[in-house]
């Protein structure tokens, strides 16, 4: 290839976002939107993937980063178990889905909750990275909240789950503009098998 050539490739060629600023998700009291919703009969659970709905980090996890791959869900979802018949995490969650969402009544199907603001509260946990490090993300375990509660400041944000050992760790930032991350997850890899439920 000739340098004119590469000048000119140059010229169309669009340029790699601005991947500097960057921010990381803590904990604390959130409203949410619910991006998806699955039923999972088998092990009896529902499984709740959203975005933050408003605030600094609005539409954090709609990037083209998490949107193009739902491998990436785990990072930003939570369960609701019915397992053995407790309904009462099912419950709670469509009382707080009815509370934020006036004149909505949820008829039974996991596709309604689809697009329904509701408050969580996060909270911060460290795990072991790849490279045997340790690094902090957000739990998939959430305290549900009405927005109201989380609009109003009624919430006690719960302290950092250590990793068993006592290892501390600083907070590692993960890039979100550009829909990258430094390496670290912003939750910590949850599989279907690890769920106790």
């Amino acid at each position: 290839m000739k340098f004119s050539d590469i000048v000119k490739e140059l010229a169309e060629a669009v340029p790699t976002p601005d991947t500097t600023d960057y921010k990381r998700l803590v904990g604390g009291g959130y409203n949410i939107k619910i991006v998806k919703c699955t039923e999972k009969e088998d092990k009896e659970y529902y499984d709740v993937v959203y975005d933050i709905a408003e605030g600094e980090y609005q539409d954090m996890f709609s990037t083209d980063y998490y949107a193009d791959d739902a491998d990436k869900d785990f990072r930003h979802h939570f369960i609701i178990s019915y397992k053995n018949g407790n309904l009462s995490n099912v419950k709670r969650l469509i009382e707080v889905v009815e509370q934020s969402n006036p004149g909505f009544n949820w008829s039974g199907l996991d596709t309604e909750l689809v697009g329904k603001i509701i408050g969580v509260v996060l909270q911060e946990e460290e795990y072991e990275r790849n490279d045997g490090e340790v690094g902090v993300g957000i739990s998939n375990f959430v305290t549900l909240k009405s927005t109201d509660e989380i609009n109003a400041g009624d919430y006690k944000v719960p302290k950092i789950k250590k990793l068993r050992g006592g290892r501390t760790v600083q907070a590692e930032p993960v890039r979100v503009g550009a829909g990258q991350t430094t390496g670290a997850s912003v939750f910590a890899s949850v599989k279907d098998d690890d769920v106790p439920f």
